[in-house]
């Protein structure tokens, strides 16, 4: 087995270094081994000098650098944080978060700055009330509470991500590996996107998608925390009630109550109907004075007893490139590959933009034209 001699340790250091704190069982074992490398104790394989790469986040031929390059990073301001500490949050997270700026700037070279689509729809809804505002995006996003309603929720929010696009929102997916964060918003004037985390049941993303939609119509990047006993600000729980109101229409939640007794039997009833989790519904039973926090906290116990859909981990697992597909959305796709076949960008760039190496693009594209 061939072994690299020709890196640059002080590059190997470098990038440990600007990682940060990585919590990974990969890199755990590794670990002992990086040390040596990074001394030239023992040298590493071209594999293994792949397998860093993509922990550290790093093209492989950054390692044979004759020196540390100089990496402005930017990263996300946060303005609400949940009381949450980034540099606390766990590594595959920090690097979706990382990944957000890169995303943006993709987005940008692939429309070639003709996009005005957000900067229009955001002016539209300057000044309007909170009403108005869900009845005019209900319009733009062309899906009605009836067909919400027939909808299954993984088929209602790819509707909802693709009407987004076409309005200038872009709504990515990947999984956060962290149960207290549900998604995050980087506002953009022409690029905000919104990362919900594919971990969780699809809705729960519903909901979180809504939440942060509500943050970039008011200007603000943000990351959403799970936990409803945070004691979250007046910003959060806006948007909380923005994303309730939305999926949850007061005048049709009281029309499927139709003055029956709110059992837990009936509240997975209308939580199926409005492909909401049952949290959700909870939330809004409350603020329409339907039940009071004690309920809400003895129906949470009753869920999580009866182990509730809501309380089960998120599936993983999977075909890689579907879920790659999905992570990233076919309209973003569609915009790397029309690049691609126009000659704007060469067969690397392209899989810069999908997150892929060379030798697993055949695949992939064979996996998104089925």
């Amino acid at each position: 087995m061939n072994r690299i001699e020709s890196y640059n340790p002080e590059v190997l250091k470098w990038a440990r270094k600007r990682t940060g704190k990585i919590d990974t069982k990969e890199f755990r074992d590794l670990k002992p081994k990086i040390l040596e490398w990074e001394e030239k104790i023992s040298f590493p394989t071209y594999k293994q000098l792949e397998r860093l790469s993509d922990i550290y986040n790093i093209p492989v031929a950054v390692f044979f650098f004759p020196e540390p390059p100089e990496v402005e990073t930017k990263r996300p301001e946060f303005r609400s944080l949940n009381n949450l500490d980034l540099d606390d949050l766990p590594y595959q997270l920090n690097r979706v978060i990382d990944r957000a700026p890169i995303i943006q700037q993709n987005l940008k070279e692939l429309l070639e700055d003709s996009n005005k689509g957000s900067i229009k729809f955001l002016d539209k809804v300057k000044g309007k009330s909170r009403g108005d505002l869900i009845e005019f995006l209900r319009e733009k996003l062309k899906v009605n509470i009836d067909e919400q309603a027939k909808l299954k929720p993984d088929e209602l929010l790819k509707r909802f991500r693709e009407a987004l696009f076409s309005l200038g929102i872009y709504v990515f997916k990947n999984p956060f590996h962290e149960k207290t964060v549900s998604g995050f918003c980087v506002y953009d004037d022409n690029y905000p996107v919104i990362f919900l985390n594919s971990s969780m049941s699809k809705t729960r993303q519903l909901f979180t998608l809504f939440h942060e939609i509500y943050h970039l119509l008011n200007k603000i990047s943000s990351i959403d925390c799970v936990d409803y006993t945070v004691d979250k600000n007046n910003i959060e729980r806006d948007c909380d009630q923005f994303a309730a109101e939305f999926l949850i229409p007061e005048d049709r939640l009281i029309e499927k109550i139709n003055d029956e007794s709110l059992d837990l039997k009936k509240i997975v009833e209308l939580a199926k109907y409005f492909s909401v989790s049952l949290e959700a519904i909870l939330i809004r039973l409350i603020k329409l004075n339907y039940l009071n926090w004690s309920a809400f906290n003895n129906y949470k116990e009753q869920m999580r007893a009866d182990n509730y859909p809501d309380y089960n981990k998120g599936k993983s697992g999977g075909n890689p490139y579907y879920n790659l597909i999905s992570y990233l959305g076919n309209n973003y796709v569609n915009l790397a590959y029309d690049a691609y076949r126009s000659g704007k960008i060469d067969e690397l760039e392209l899989c810069d933009y999908l997150g892929l190496k060379a030798s697993q693009l055949d695949s992939f594209e064979s996996h998104w034209r089925e």
